[in-house]
Protein backbone atom coordinates (compact mmCIF):
# COMPACT_ATOMS: atom_id res chain seq x y z
CA UNK A 1 0.00 0.00 0.00
CA UNK A 2 2.16 2.99 -1.39
CA UNK A 3 0.35 5.40 1.17
CA UNK A 4 -1.03 4.59 4.31
CA UNK A 5 -3.07 6.92 6.98
CA UNK A 6 -1.93 6.33 10.71
CA UNK A 7 -2.76 7.77 13.74
CA UNK A 8 0.45 8.11 15.61
CA UNK A 9 2.90 10.87 16.72
CA UNK A 10 5.68 11.67 13.61
CA UNK A 11 8.37 11.09 16.01
CA UNK A 12 7.47 7.31 16.62
CA UNK A 13 7.87 6.96 12.77
CA UNK A 14 10.62 4.71 11.85
CA UNK A 15 11.18 5.20 7.84
CA UNK A 16 14.13 6.34 5.41
CA UNK A 17 12.56 9.98 5.61
CA UNK A 18 10.61 11.87 8.13
CA UNK A 19 9.14 14.89 7.38
CA UNK A 20 8.39 18.16 9.82
CA UNK A 21 7.11 21.35 9.42
CA UNK A 22 9.73 23.88 9.71
CA UNK A 23 9.71 27.89 9.16
CA UNK A 24 11.79 30.01 6.77
CA UNK A 25 14.02 30.29 8.89
CA UNK A 26 14.58 26.90 10.12
CA UNK A 27 14.45 28.03 13.35
CA UNK A 28 12.94 24.52 15.57
CA UNK A 29 10.22 25.77 17.62
CA UNK A 30 7.61 23.78 19.23
CA UNK A 31 5.25 20.82 17.79
CA UNK A 32 6.31 17.83 15.65
CA UNK A 33 9.78 19.50 14.36
CA UNK A 34 11.07 20.25 18.09
CA UNK A 35 9.72 16.27 19.22
CA UNK A 36 11.82 14.77 16.44
CA UNK A 37 14.51 17.52 16.83
CA UNK A 38 14.90 16.24 20.85
CA UNK A 39 15.31 12.65 19.84
CA UNK A 40 17.97 13.84 17.06
CA UNK A 41 19.58 15.86 19.70
CA UNK A 42 18.57 19.62 19.45
CA UNK A 43 21.83 21.55 19.13
CA UNK A 44 23.68 19.03 16.34
CA UNK A 45 20.32 19.89 14.48
CA UNK A 46 19.95 23.26 14.93
CA UNK A 47 23.50 23.49 13.66
CA UNK A 48 22.72 21.61 10.39
CA UNK A 49 19.50 23.96 9.63
CA UNK A 50 22.03 27.17 11.00
CA UNK A 51 24.26 26.34 8.05
CA UNK A 52 21.52 25.95 5.44
CA UNK A 53 20.36 29.45 6.47
CA UNK A 54 16.87 29.21 5.34
CA UNK A 55 14.04 27.66 3.13
CA UNK A 56 11.17 29.66 1.03
CA UNK A 57 7.84 28.43 1.58
CA UNK A 58 6.52 25.84 -0.13
CA UNK A 59 10.45 24.36 -0.13
CA UNK A 60 12.27 21.47 1.98
CA UNK A 61 15.52 20.85 2.85
CA UNK A 62 17.04 17.78 3.88
CA UNK A 63 19.48 16.98 7.30
CA UNK A 64 21.11 14.26 8.63
CA UNK A 65 18.73 12.60 10.85
CA UNK A 66 21.68 12.52 13.51
CA UNK A 67 20.33 10.02 16.20
CA UNK A 68 16.46 10.04 15.45
CA UNK A 69 16.37 7.09 13.55
CA UNK A 70 16.09 7.70 10.10
CA UNK A 71 18.28 8.16 7.61
CA UNK A 72 17.48 11.92 7.47
CA UNK A 73 14.94 14.56 8.47
CA UNK A 74 13.40 16.94 5.57
CA UNK A 75 12.47 20.42 6.72
CA UNK A 76 9.09 21.47 4.59
CA UNK A 77 7.99 25.13 5.20
CA UNK A 78 4.38 25.55 4.98
CA UNK A 79 2.34 28.86 4.08
CA UNK A 80 0.78 31.02 6.56
CA UNK A 81 -3.06 30.81 6.70
CA UNK A 82 -4.60 33.89 5.21
CA UNK A 83 -8.06 33.38 4.97
CA UNK A 84 -7.32 31.25 1.55
CA UNK A 85 -7.07 33.83 -0.73
CA UNK A 86 -3.31 34.17 -0.67
CA UNK A 87 -2.10 30.76 -2.29
CA UNK A 88 -1.73 29.21 0.61
CA UNK A 89 -3.49 25.94 -1.23
CA UNK A 90 -0.66 26.39 -4.08
CA UNK A 91 1.85 26.84 -1.08
CA UNK A 92 0.84 23.61 1.01
CA UNK A 93 0.84 21.87 -2.35
CA UNK A 94 3.89 22.58 -3.63
CA UNK A 95 5.82 22.08 0.15
CA UNK A 96 4.82 18.68 0.12
CA UNK A 97 5.46 17.58 -2.76
CA UNK A 98 8.98 19.66 -3.10
CA UNK A 99 9.42 17.60 0.74
CA UNK A 100 8.83 14.44 -0.65
CA UNK A 101 10.85 14.03 -4.21
CA UNK A 102 13.76 15.89 -1.71
CA UNK A 103 13.74 12.64 0.15
CA UNK A 104 13.13 10.65 -3.14
CA UNK A 105 16.67 12.10 -4.56
CA UNK A 106 18.59 11.28 -1.52
CA UNK A 107 17.48 8.17 -1.35
CA UNK A 108 14.62 7.50 1.07
CA UNK A 109 12.43 4.88 -0.16
CA UNK A 110 10.14 5.25 2.87
CA UNK A 111 8.81 8.14 4.40
CA UNK A 112 6.40 9.91 6.97
CA UNK A 113 4.74 13.33 7.61
CA UNK A 114 2.08 14.99 9.90
CA UNK A 115 -0.26 17.48 8.47
CA UNK A 116 2.00 20.68 7.79
CA UNK A 117 1.09 24.85 7.95
CA UNK A 118 -1.55 23.30 10.90
CA UNK A 119 -1.27 24.72 14.59
CA UNK A 120 0.39 27.79 14.49
CA UNK A 121 0.49 28.09 10.79
CA UNK A 122 -3.38 27.95 11.07
CA UNK A 123 -4.20 26.54 7.95
CA UNK A 124 -7.43 24.21 8.12
CA UNK A 125 -6.93 20.75 9.03
CA UNK A 126 -9.66 19.50 6.53
CA UNK A 127 -8.56 21.01 4.01
CA UNK A 128 -4.61 20.65 4.75
CA UNK A 129 -5.41 16.53 4.32
CA UNK A 130 -7.38 17.07 0.82
CA UNK A 131 -4.23 19.03 -0.05
CA UNK A 132 -1.84 16.33 1.53
CA UNK A 133 -3.45 13.69 -0.48
CA UNK A 134 -3.59 14.92 -3.53
CA UNK A 135 -0.22 15.86 -3.14
CA UNK A 136 0.97 12.50 -1.98
CA UNK A 137 -1.01 10.94 -5.08
CA UNK A 138 1.03 13.22 -7.47
CA UNK A 139 4.16 12.10 -6.14
CA UNK A 140 3.22 8.80 -6.20
CA UNK A 141 2.31 8.59 -9.91
CA UNK A 142 5.87 9.79 -11.07
CA UNK A 143 7.54 7.61 -8.09
CA UNK A 144 7.57 3.90 -6.53
CA UNK A 145 7.87 4.67 -2.83
CA UNK A 146 5.55 4.14 0.28
CA UNK A 147 4.31 7.36 1.98
CA UNK A 148 2.70 7.30 6.05
CA UNK A 149 0.44 10.51 6.46
CA UNK A 150 0.85 10.42 9.87
CA UNK A 151 -2.66 12.11 12.09
CA UNK A 152 -2.53 13.12 15.74
CA UNK A 153 -6.35 12.02 16.39
CA UNK A 154 -9.22 10.62 13.87
CA UNK A 155 -11.11 14.07 14.29
CA UNK A 156 -8.06 15.15 12.14
CA UNK A 157 -9.75 13.73 9.38
CA UNK A 158 -11.83 16.51 7.05
CA UNK A 159 -12.46 15.23 3.27
CA UNK A 160 -15.59 17.67 3.23
CA UNK A 161 -18.75 17.79 5.22
CA UNK A 162 -20.97 16.72 3.25
CA UNK A 163 -19.59 13.72 2.30
CA UNK A 164 -18.88 12.78 5.77
CA UNK A 165 -22.55 13.58 6.76
CA UNK A 166 -23.66 11.94 3.74
CA UNK A 167 -21.73 8.31 4.64
CA UNK A 168 -22.78 9.05 8.04
CA UNK A 169 -26.51 8.95 7.33
CA UNK A 170 -25.62 5.62 5.01
CA UNK A 171 -24.10 3.91 7.46
CA UNK A 172 -27.09 4.85 10.18
CA UNK A 173 -30.02 3.99 7.20
CA UNK A 174 -28.28 0.25 6.39
CA UNK A 175 -26.08 -0.30 9.21
CA UNK A 176 -27.74 1.15 12.93
CA UNK A 177 -31.04 0.68 11.38
CA UNK A 178 -30.28 -3.18 11.19
CA UNK A 179 -28.14 -3.16 13.93
CA UNK A 180 -29.91 -0.76 16.88
CA UNK A 181 -27.24 1.08 18.03
CA UNK A 182 -25.74 4.58 17.35
CA UNK A 183 -22.78 3.66 15.79
CA UNK A 184 -22.36 7.20 13.99
CA UNK A 185 -22.75 9.35 17.23
CA UNK A 186 -18.99 9.36 18.09
CA UNK A 187 -18.45 10.81 14.84
CA UNK A 188 -21.55 13.07 14.81
CA UNK A 189 -20.24 14.47 18.19
CA UNK A 190 -16.89 15.63 16.98
CA UNK A 191 -18.18 16.53 13.63
CA UNK A 192 -19.94 19.26 15.35
CA UNK A 193 -17.44 20.73 17.57
CA UNK A 194 -14.55 20.56 15.50
CA UNK A 195 -16.15 21.68 12.57
CA UNK A 196 -15.89 20.35 8.63
CA UNK A 197 -14.53 22.10 6.01
CA UNK A 198 -17.15 22.19 3.62
CA UNK A 199 -16.30 20.88 0.28
CA UNK A 200 -17.47 23.85 -1.56
CA UNK A 201 -14.71 25.55 0.40
CA UNK A 202 -12.41 22.65 -0.47
CA UNK A 203 -13.04 23.12 -3.84
CA UNK A 204 -12.06 26.79 -4.40
CA UNK A 205 -9.20 26.73 -2.07
CA UNK A 206 -7.80 23.27 -4.33
CA UNK A 207 -4.32 23.79 -5.66
CA UNK A 208 -4.12 24.88 -9.38
CA UNK A 209 -1.32 22.66 -9.49
CA UNK A 210 -3.02 19.43 -7.69
CA UNK A 211 -4.42 16.70 -9.87
CA UNK A 212 -8.23 16.74 -9.82
CA UNK A 213 -9.62 14.35 -7.73
CA UNK A 214 -10.59 10.48 -9.19
CA UNK A 215 -14.34 10.80 -8.23
CA UNK A 216 -15.36 9.30 -11.42
CA UNK A 217 -13.60 7.54 -14.45
CA UNK A 218 -13.31 9.14 -17.58
CA UNK A 219 -15.93 7.68 -20.34
CA UNK A 220 -13.84 5.14 -21.87
CA UNK A 221 -12.88 3.98 -17.85
CA UNK A 222 -16.40 3.67 -17.10
CA UNK A 223 -16.94 1.51 -20.08
CA UNK A 224 -19.15 -0.98 -19.20
CA UNK A 225 -16.86 -4.11 -20.34
CA UNK A 226 -19.51 -6.47 -22.14
CA UNK A 227 -22.89 -5.98 -22.71
CA UNK A 228 -24.70 -7.19 -19.71
CA UNK A 229 -22.13 -6.15 -17.45
CA UNK A 230 -19.43 -8.05 -16.11
CA UNK A 231 -20.50 -11.86 -16.51
CA UNK A 232 -23.34 -12.04 -19.32
CA UNK A 233 -26.90 -12.43 -17.67
CA UNK A 234 -28.97 -14.92 -19.37
CA UNK A 235 -32.34 -12.89 -20.25
CA UNK A 236 -35.70 -14.62 -19.01
CA UNK A 237 -37.94 -15.77 -21.29
CA UNK A 238 -42.14 -15.46 -21.16
CA UNK A 239 -44.01 -18.01 -20.90
CA UNK A 240 -43.85 -22.00 -19.10
CA UNK A 241 -41.06 -22.27 -17.44
CA UNK A 242 -38.11 -24.41 -18.98
CA UNK A 243 -38.20 -27.75 -18.06
CA UNK A 244 -35.04 -28.67 -15.24
CA UNK A 245 -32.75 -30.17 -16.98
CA UNK A 246 -31.44 -34.12 -15.49
CA UNK A 247 -27.86 -33.66 -13.82
CA UNK A 248 -25.92 -36.19 -14.56
CA UNK A 249 -23.45 -37.20 -12.03
CA UNK A 250 -19.61 -36.03 -12.33
CA UNK A 251 -16.34 -36.88 -11.11
CA UNK A 252 -14.74 -34.20 -9.29
CA UNK A 253 -12.18 -34.13 -11.57
CA UNK A 254 -14.53 -32.89 -14.16
CA UNK A 255 -16.12 -30.84 -11.98
CA UNK A 256 -12.83 -28.76 -11.35
CA UNK A 257 -12.66 -28.86 -15.24
CA UNK A 258 -15.16 -26.58 -15.01
CA UNK A 259 -14.23 -24.05 -12.81
CA UNK A 260 -15.30 -20.72 -13.80
CA UNK A 261 -12.71 -17.74 -14.45
CA UNK A 262 -11.01 -17.04 -11.57
CA UNK A 263 -10.40 -13.37 -10.01
CA UNK A 264 -7.07 -13.32 -11.24
CA UNK A 265 -8.37 -13.75 -14.80
CA UNK A 266 -11.44 -12.05 -14.38
CA UNK A 267 -9.24 -8.94 -13.12
CA UNK A 268 -7.06 -9.32 -15.76
CA UNK A 269 -9.55 -9.80 -18.62
CA UNK A 270 -11.25 -6.42 -17.32
CA UNK A 271 -7.69 -4.59 -17.61
CA UNK A 272 -7.52 -5.53 -21.42
CA UNK A 273 -11.38 -4.85 -22.28
CA UNK A 274 -10.95 -1.12 -20.61
CA UNK A 275 -7.46 -0.02 -22.12
CA UNK A 276 -5.82 0.34 -19.07
CA UNK A 277 -2.00 -0.49 -18.16
CA UNK A 278 -0.83 -2.55 -14.86
CA UNK A 279 0.88 0.34 -14.04
CA UNK A 280 -2.57 2.26 -14.32
CA UNK A 281 -4.29 -0.08 -11.67
CA UNK A 282 -2.26 -0.99 -9.17
CA UNK A 283 -1.86 3.13 -8.94
CA UNK A 284 -5.15 3.66 -8.68
CA UNK A 285 -5.71 0.49 -6.42
CA UNK A 286 -3.02 1.93 -3.63
CA UNK A 287 -1.13 -1.29 -4.34
CA UNK A 288 2.75 -1.95 -4.59
CA UNK A 289 4.18 -3.18 -7.85
CA UNK A 290 5.30 -6.40 -6.01
CA UNK A 291 1.65 -7.18 -4.76
CA UNK A 292 0.13 -7.06 -8.04
CA UNK A 293 2.68 -8.61 -9.78
CA UNK A 294 1.06 -11.64 -7.85
CA UNK A 295 -1.85 -11.63 -9.73
CA UNK A 296 0.11 -11.33 -13.06
CA UNK A 297 2.03 -13.90 -12.33
CA UNK A 298 -0.64 -16.29 -10.68
CA UNK A 299 -4.09 -17.25 -11.85
CA UNK A 300 -5.53 -18.84 -8.62
CA UNK A 301 -4.07 -15.98 -6.99
CA UNK A 302 -6.47 -15.44 -3.52
CA UNK A 303 -6.28 -11.80 -2.58
CA UNK A 304 -7.53 -10.43 0.80
CA UNK A 305 -10.56 -8.50 0.62
CA UNK A 306 -9.35 -4.92 1.25
CA UNK A 307 -6.99 -5.65 -1.96
CA UNK A 308 -10.12 -7.45 -3.76
CA UNK A 309 -12.22 -4.17 -2.97
CA UNK A 310 -9.38 -1.51 -4.10
CA UNK A 311 -9.09 -3.40 -7.33
CA UNK A 312 -12.89 -2.94 -7.67
CA UNK A 313 -12.33 0.92 -7.03
CA UNK A 314 -9.19 0.98 -9.61
CA UNK A 315 -11.02 -0.89 -12.16
CA UNK A 316 -14.01 1.46 -12.37
CA UNK A 317 -16.82 -1.20 -11.51
CA UNK A 318 -20.39 -0.39 -10.62
CA UNK A 319 -22.03 -1.95 -7.42
CA UNK A 320 -23.45 -5.01 -9.59
CA UNK A 321 -20.24 -5.91 -11.12
CA UNK A 322 -18.38 -4.73 -7.69
CA UNK A 323 -20.31 -7.76 -5.84
CA UNK A 324 -20.08 -10.49 -8.79
CA UNK A 325 -15.81 -9.64 -8.92
CA UNK A 326 -15.87 -9.97 -5.16
CA UNK A 327 -17.37 -12.97 -5.39
CA UNK A 328 -14.74 -14.42 -7.71
CA UNK A 329 -12.54 -13.94 -4.41
CA UNK A 330 -14.97 -15.44 -2.19
CA UNK A 331 -16.39 -12.39 -0.54
CA UNK A 332 -19.44 -10.66 -0.40
CA UNK A 333 -20.16 -6.96 1.25
CA UNK A 334 -22.09 -7.37 4.07
CA UNK A 335 -24.49 -5.00 5.90
CA UNK A 336 -23.19 -6.02 9.28
CA UNK A 337 -20.02 -4.98 8.67
CA UNK A 338 -18.46 -1.23 8.64
CA UNK A 339 -15.82 -1.53 6.53
CA UNK A 340 -18.26 -2.95 3.80
CA UNK A 341 -20.90 -0.42 3.80
CA UNK A 342 -18.70 2.28 3.54
CA UNK A 343 -17.65 0.41 0.59
CA UNK A 344 -21.03 -0.20 -0.65
CA UNK A 345 -21.82 3.73 -0.30
CA UNK A 346 -18.88 4.48 -2.59
CA UNK A 347 -20.14 2.18 -5.12
CA UNK A 348 -23.85 2.83 -5.10
CA UNK A 349 -22.46 6.82 -5.73
CA UNK A 350 -20.17 5.78 -8.32
CA UNK A 351 -17.26 7.52 -6.38
CA UNK A 352 -14.11 5.66 -7.23
CA UNK A 353 -11.06 7.64 -5.76
CA UNK A 354 -9.56 5.26 -3.51
CA UNK A 355 -8.06 8.01 -1.17
CA UNK A 356 -11.50 9.24 -0.53
CA UNK A 357 -12.27 5.40 0.87
CA UNK A 358 -9.62 5.58 2.52
CA UNK A 359 -9.90 8.82 4.22
CA UNK A 360 -13.52 7.41 5.13
CA UNK A 361 -12.41 4.18 6.63
CA UNK A 362 -10.06 6.14 8.34
CA UNK A 363 -12.50 8.24 10.43
CA UNK A 364 -14.43 5.04 11.12
CA UNK A 365 -11.47 3.45 12.30
CA UNK A 366 -11.44 0.74 9.46
CA UNK A 367 -8.63 -1.03 7.69
CA UNK A 368 -7.96 0.52 4.56
CA UNK A 369 -7.75 -0.09 0.77
CA UNK A 370 -4.58 -1.42 -0.89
Amino acid sequence: MPLHIVRDDIANMRTDAVVVPANPKLLIGGGAGEAVARIAGMGRLQAACDEIGGCAVGKAVVTPAFDFPANMIVHAVGPVWKGGESGEADALFSCVGEALRAASRAGAETMALPLLATGSFGFPSGLAIDIETRAIQAFLDACEADVWLVLYDRASMRAGRSMFDAIAEYIDDVYVGEHGFEATRAFHDYASTEGFVPHAVQSAARPSSAPPPMMAPSPDFSAKPSRGGLFKRKRKHKGAPAPTPTLEPQSLAERLAQLDESFAQTVLRLIDERGLTDVEVYKRANMSRQLFAKIRKDDGYRPTKKTACALVFALGLDHADAVALLARAGFALSHSSKFDVIVEYFLVNDIHDIFQVNEALFAYDQPLLG
